[in-house]
């Protein structure tokens, strides 16, 4: 595994994503468009097949980017890497979302490179994530969700990946929402949707030792965030 590679791609995609396209809202199709074609080359020229689910709300239209390797079969357990790229309108996202799926695009590679080609495993980018969608039945999640409750695939694990660009272990510099904090969590995140974070043996681990490389290489936050994940 080559770190000066994973720390070049990281800073590569974040570029693209936040300083060459910027905000990617709603209100900015042009961009979401962009920033759609972008992620969906990215795939491809890593090996995977690509298939986009278009959706429309407030006039606009957008889709989810669902990629998978050869040999994905939707009638076993799937597990599922995703993260959103649409930002909050009039922001650039570098971290939120950008840092995320450069994370994403980057896990797909070093899962292809590596032949794990076994492995179930859907990586999805949403749209409409953000406000106005954030919250309600129309978010990209939601839609891809419903989708899949439609064709009866079951995602046995899932991990969504939120806001992973910065990092400081200084004490009380972090805030975590209230309704977290009662639930037990602190500063660091990592949640699970299915039992299958119980297996030692799911493929989430092998997901975590490339994760480590990239927190040890690039000194991103250890937080893999379940983002909407009431969506599962």
């Amino acid at each position: 595994m080559n770190q000066a590679v994973i720390t070049d791609n990281l800073k590569k995609h974040v570029k693209v994503l936040a300083d060459d396209i910027g905000s990617r809202s709603l209100a900015e199709p042009a961009s979401l468009s962009r920033t759609q074609t972008y992620i969906e080359e990215q795939f491809v020229s890593l090996g995977y097949s690509v298939s986009v689910q278009p959706f429309e709300l407030y006039g606009v239209e957008t889709a989810n980017i669902i990629a998978y390797l050869d040999g994905f079969n939707p009638e076993h357990p799937i597990h599922l890497l995703g993260a959103h790229y649409d930002t909050v309108t009039g922001t650039p996202g570098a971290d939120d979302n950008a840092s995320a799926v450069a994370v994403l695009l980057e896990c797909a590679r070093l899962v292809a490179e590596d032949g794990t080609r076994g492995i179930n495993t859907l990586f999805t980018a949403f749209s409409a994530e953000e406000p106005p969608a954030f919250g309600t039945s129309l978010m990209g999640s939601r839609v891809f969700v419903r989708s899949l409750k439609e064709s009866g695939w079951n995602i046995d694990g899932a991990l969504v990946l939120e806001m992973v660009g910065y990092y400081t272990d200084k004490p009380k510099s972090q805030k975590i929402p209230f309704f977290l904090k009662l639930k037990g969590f602190r500063q660091q995140v990592i949640s699970f949707p299915s039992s299958a974070a119980e297996n030692p043996k799911s493929w989430y681990r092998r997901l975590f030792r490339q994760w480590s490389a990239l927190e040890r290489d690039c000194r991103w936050r250890t937080s893999l965030c379940l983002v909407q994940d009431t969506s599962f």
